[in-house]
Order: C-alpha cells, then structure tokens, then sequence
C-alpha cells in the first residue's frame, strides 16, 4: 500500500539524514556496477535502501527512483506511473501508456519504452526499482522486467533492492552473467561501521559494551538503532530474542522504545500508521497535533525508522515498512474496532485528497466501508480506462462483495468496459448485466441503458461472432433516442453513434437513417477534445460510406482524418487505423500504388 504519485514519492528516493559512509559497501557497489544489472538483497532492517540511497549520493549518479508496490502487478499501472516519473528526467514526449491494443506485442512495446525512457537520462546512470519483493509472483511484471533490463545501454545500470532472489525470469541474464548480486553479507555492518553509527547517535560506549552490541545484533542495522535507542532511554543495552526471527525482536525492542515516548508521540505515530506516506499537513490533519511536522522532522533526524520521501513543496515523510507493521499492530491492541474504522476511513479521505487513489480504496476496502469505494471507483473509472489501466479497475469491483456490486450497476458497467478489447465475451456478458440492472431501477436509469447497451455493441464487434447479437441493442438505442436520452458528453454521444453506425450497417443496411446517424456521431466527435476519438469516429464512418459504395464521401472523410492525425497525442494506433483505412480505400477502388504504399506504412507504424 506505498504512495503511488510522484509528487508524493514513489519516483524521488529517501533524503537520509547523517548516514554512516560506507566505503566498503561503496567499493562493492562500484565493483557491481561494472554489469549492468546491480541486486541488491537482504532481511527486513538491514539498510538496503538506505545503503543504494547513500551510494548513489556518493557516486553522482543521475538516477531515477521508482517504489514498487503490489499494485505494479497491473503491468498498465507500472508504465502510468514510470511514465510520470520520466517527466521530471529531461525533455522529450511523453512515454505511451499501454492501452489494449499494445498487449498482444508487449516485449516490443517494452523495448521501445524503455529505449525512449533511459535515452532521457545523462550517462552514466542508474535506475533504480525499490520494493522488488512487492510485486507477485505470477505477475507479468517480471517479464516485463526482464526485457527493461536487456534493452539497458552502454553505461545505464538497473539496481533492484529486494528482500529475496532474482525470478526465474532473469535466468538468462544471471547465466550471461549480466547481473551482479550483493546479499546479506555485503549489507550486513562490521564492528568498525556498529562503533561508528554508535559514536554518531551520541554513544561513547566502551569497547566491551560495543562488543557486546555486535553480537547482539550481529550487524543487522534496524536492531542496531534500536538497541542504541532503548540503551540511551534505560542506561544498558538490553538482551534482544532471537534475532533469526527479526520482525518479533523488531517488535520487542519498540515497543519497550514506544513505550516511554510521550503522549502525543504515540498517538501521532498511531494515528498516521494506516497511511503509507504523508506530508507534515496531513499528520496534524490525522492526528489533530500541531507539533506533527516538528516530531516527524525531529524522527527523520535521529534515523528512527522515518524517511523523508519528498522535500518540497512541503516535506512529505514514510515510515520504514517494519516501524509501520509494529504501529498496526500496536493499534490492534490500542483500539477498539471502531475506532480502527475511524481511524482507517480518515486516512482513506486523506489519501484520496492527496490524489493517492489506489490506497484510499485499500483502506476502504479494509473498513469494508463500500459506499465509499463504489464512488472512488465511479469517479475514477473513466480516466483509469484512459490510462490503459483495466485491469486494476476490474480487481477493485471484483473486491466488493457481491451483494454490493450487484445493487450498483455502474460498478458492473465499469467492470465490463475494463475488459472489453481483451476478453470481449466476459464484457458482454457484464454489459448486459449492467443493463438489467439500469433497467430495474425505478424510474431506468435510460443513460446507463444506452451506454451499456452501446458498450456490449462493441463487445460483439470485438468477438467477430454472432452478429445477430447486435439486433436487441440497436433496438435499445432507437427506443431511448426517441424517449430523449441525456448524455453526459459530447465524446461519450459521439461513441454511441459510431456503435449504431457499425451495427446498422452490418445488421441492418437498408435503413435510411444510417447517413444521419454518421453525421451526427461526426457532428459529436467534433466536439470531443481527443483527436483520437475524432481519428476513430472518422474512420468507422468512412468504412460504413465504403461498404454502401459513398466513395467519394468516404475519402473526403479519409482526408479529413489525415488532417486531424498530424494533432499531439494522436496514438500509433490510430495512425495505424488510417492507414489500414485508407488502404483498404484504394483496393476498392483499384489504385494499386497508393494501396501498397499505404500498406507499407501502416506495416512501418506496426513494426
């Protein structure tokens, strides 16, 4: 449940604040970074972010950060995010999104991406991808990862911090000996670096007592800070469990830490745990203590398990993921269930404020507050589509309980448009499920009927199977176009229109009003600002004027599109629609040379 913005941290790496050199550890890296791929593994607390920050800080690297988290298993979601992180790392045009039509050739779309993407950093460089262990297994993810990596040129270095080993994926990369790997014993502190952080923390301890904190903490870094801590607060250094098992002794030692904070303190720390970063505005906001900023501040100085993620516009603070497990827990045994809730639906409103969307409805799912994540997901559906990122909305209304879903039937029409180019039977079958249910409503709700209606329409399209299909939803549309449907925008009116422009033509092309419903879908798209809606109404309406033998019409549409296709942001999909269009154009009308030149470009734009 890590930030997902950039402006709130998830592509800027942690400020540290009087870190420890390491020159070993630095040697090391140097020495790793000869291959182009650096993995960097090791126990929770051991310091690895913290030493890669450090390093890349002492090396002068021009580098980009990137968190992972589990939401990155939506592979749409992982681009949108690195896409945004690119923005702020040289000039160039913004990097596609992985819309549906770029899946089926997704080891290209990567090469490519990534191509463009490390062409904006200076050499030498690195990227780095933190929280590697985040990401599930069965993830494509992890071949997305594998061809990122391979594509990496002549002075770029990947480095990946996770707490396990390499996927199978990067087999081939470990056999080709491209990937260097630096492990527990490379993090892990030595006597000297344990007496140095020490010395750092205000703890002239004698050699003895330094002794015996090595091995108690046999160089493990989080146990080492909280041992120093607790012997500052109790005057000796205390006999920690077994340290094989880290999360326990982690939990021990703050608590016995926790414990003797004030007050405030610990309600701010309780009350900030459900979020997974917040700026100093929202843990006053959360906690309603004005000295939030200055105690975060003043943690983030002592090393005390705060990082601070983003200095300006105003400082923006995470708890290290172990720190953040022993604060829920701590609130299991602090709280009572409701105020958990509380609690929790606080810092899903906070997070939904700050634009962290993907954690504001993991909070409410976690409340099992769903009126609230309904909205979330109706409000944000329609950009997420945009953004490529289907599948992500359709994990969302899966989480909601059936009884839930099922009285909501923008919920279940939202989850069939998420799965409508890349299992259009499945969306189909949700459409019409949507539309029984927009139907039930007293009075039906007629746009939700028609938009449904439109979008299993397309649905049939994309099966390329029954077309009888489209006969009961062409009837739909007639019937609310006569009853005065409203449709929320221009561009969604226009997509309706191209869907009965297609289906009357296939099903049903004596009708005589075929011609006013492509004006009126042009007429619409018009007024859309997105040329690649434009390009795409354009288009189908052109295909209809050629299958009823309007040529003429047809090409001065044709024209038309080549116009609006030289706008920004028009997407080689759409550039490749044209050309396939247009060819097509010329084999009806048998001009052989411009029917092969169009070809050849579209197969130019494909490649």
């Amino acid at each position: 449940m890590k930030a997902k913005r950039a402006s709130l941290g998830k592509t800027t790496r942690p400020s540290l604040s009087g870190i420890l050199p390491r020159k070993r550890l630095f040697k090391r890296l140097d020495e790793a970074r000869e291959r182009p791929v650096v993995w960097v593994s090791g126990p929770p607390g051991c310091g690895k972010t913290t030493a890669v920050a450090s390093y890349l800080d002492h090396a002068g690297l021009d580098a980009l950060w990137y968190q992972l988290d589990e939401g990155d298993a939506d592979i749409a979601t992982f681009f949108y995010y690195l896409g945004l992180a690119a923005q702020a790392h040289g000039k160039g045009a913004p990097l596609p999104l992985l819309t549906p039509e770029y899946h089926a050739g997704l080891a290209v779309f990567t090469r490519r991406y990534f191509q463009a993407l490390y062409a904006r950093l200076k050499t030498p460089f690195a990227v780095v991808f933190d929280g590697y262990h985040d990401v599930a297994a069965f993830s494509p993810f992890h071949q997305v990862m594998r061809d990122a990596l391979a594509a990496l040129p002549a002075g770029g270095c990947a480095i990946l911090i996770s707490r396990g080993d390499p996927p199978a994926e990067m087999a081939r990369l470990r056999a080709n000996r491209a990937v260097a790997s630096l492990g527990w014993e490379d993090l892990r502190l030595t006597r000297e670096e344990t007496a140095s952080i020490a010395r750092q923390r205000r703890r002239d301890l004698p050699r003895q007592a330094l002794e015996q904190l090595y091995a108690k903490t046999q160089g493990w870094a989080a146990g080492l800070v909280l041992l120093l801590e607790q012997s500052k607060m109790s005057g000796t250094i205390a006999d920690a469990p077994d340290l094989s098992t880290r999360q326990l002794v982690f939990d021990y030692l703050a608590g016995e830490i926790f414990q003797k904070t004030d007050i405030g303190t610990q309600e701010l720390l309780l009350n900030t745990a459900y979020v997974a970063q917040m700026s100093a505005g929202m843990a006053q906001q959360l906690s309603g203590n004005e000295r939030a900023g200055r105690i975060l501040a003043e943690l983030h100085r002592n090393n005390y398990f705060v990082a601070l993620r983003q200095a300006r516009p105003e400082p923006v603070y995470q708890y290290h993921p172990m720190f953040r497990e022993f604060l829920l827990a701590r609130i299991q045994d602090a709280y009572p269930r409701d105020q958990r809730r509380r609690l929790q639906r606080a810092a899903a409103a906070a997070m939904e404020a700050a634009g962290q969307v993907e954690e504001s409805v993991a909070l409410y799912r976690d409340s099992q507050d769903w009126d609230e994540m309904a909205r979330i997901i109706g409000a944000h559906a329609e950009a997420m589509l945009a953004q490529g990122r289907g599948e992500t909305l359709a994990h969302w209304a899966e989480d909601l309980p059936p009884e839930v879903r099922d009285k909501r039937p923008w919920i279940v029409h939202w989850a069939a448009a998420s799965q409508a180019q890349l299992a259009p039977r499945e969306a189909r079958v949700l459409y019409e499920k949507a539309f029984e249910l927009f139907r039930a409503q007293t009075p039906p709700e007629l746009t939700g009927m028609v938009l449904s209606a439109s979008g299993a329409m397309d649905a049939i399209l994309f099966e390329l199977d029954d077309f009888s299909l489209l006969d009961r939803w062409v009837a739909v549309i007639d019937a609310a176009d006569q009853g005065g449907v409203r449709y929320p925008s221009a561009a969604v009116e226009a997509r309706v229109a191209c869907s009965m422009v297609f289906s009357l033509t296939l099903r049903q092309p004596h009708r005589r009003d075929i011609q006013p419903w492509v004006e009126r879908a042009l007429d619409r798209a018009r007024h859309a600002a997105d040329p690649n809606l434009q390009v795409f109404v354009g288009l189908l309406c052109s295909l209809t004027l050629m299958w009823t033998g309007l040529y003429g019409k047809a090409f001065a549409l044709i024209e038309a599109v080549r116009r609006t296709s030289a706008a920004p942001g028009v997407s080689p999909f759409s550039l490749l629609t044209l050309k396939n269009l247009e060819a097509m154009y010329y084999m009806l009308t048998a001009d052989r040379e411009n029917c092969l030149a169009a070809m050849h470009a579209g197969l130019e734009i494909a490649s």
